[in-house]
């Protein structure tokens, strides 16, 4: 789980209330606790802890690509990170190739134009190591769901899997 950083149950009330006094409050405070959270020094530690063990599969889950730049409303506020970029950079720069076998989009927000926040589910493969058969990959949400919860948010959850053969062995 590489948590996005911070709690946005604060953000999704605040957007679902009639009132929009409390939503530009709630995102800057879920904003400053996700730059506070620094997934970029995060993510070198994970980059690391998978260098030391080289797993052939990994299984990840809130992996966010976030989107909020309220520059233009006078706001310093400029966040764009790509979790999965910025991992598959990381193992890169310790020789490793993981690829992306599979992966499902879960929530998706776009309350405003500025900003757009969006969590996915994502198998990686070592390159070298796993083959998988592309026509066995599953990457579905659930038939059972949230839905809409804010305007412009959704709520969705599911799942991923794969059929690998690592080092030949199925």
């Amino acid at each position: 789980n590489l948590y996005i950083g911070a709690d946005l149950d604060g953000v999704v009330m605040a957007l679902a209330s009639p009132s929009k006094t409390d939503d530009l409050p709630a995102l800057l405070g879920a904003s400053a606790d996700l730059q506070a959270t620094a997934w970029p020094v995060r993510v070198v530690a994970i980059g690391e802890e998978i260098a030391r063990h080289r797993p052939h599969v990994i299984g990840l889950q809130e992996v966010w690509t976030v989107d909020i730049n309220l520059t233009g409303l006078g706001i310093p506020v400029d966040i764009d990170l790509d979790y999965l970029t910025s991992l598959q950079a990381e193992l890169v720069s310790h020789g490793l190739n993981y690829i992306v076998a599979a992966e499902v989009t879960g929530v998706t927000a776009q309350p405003f134009p500025v900003i757009s926040v969006v969590d996915r589910d994502v198998i990686l493969v070592a390159a070298s190591s796993v083959t998988f058969d592309p026509t066995r990959v599953v990457a579905t949400t659930f038939a059972a769901n949230v839905g809409p919860v804010a305007p412009g948010v959704l709520l969705r959850r599911g799942w991923v899997s794969i059929a690998a053969t690592v080092d030949g062995v199925p």
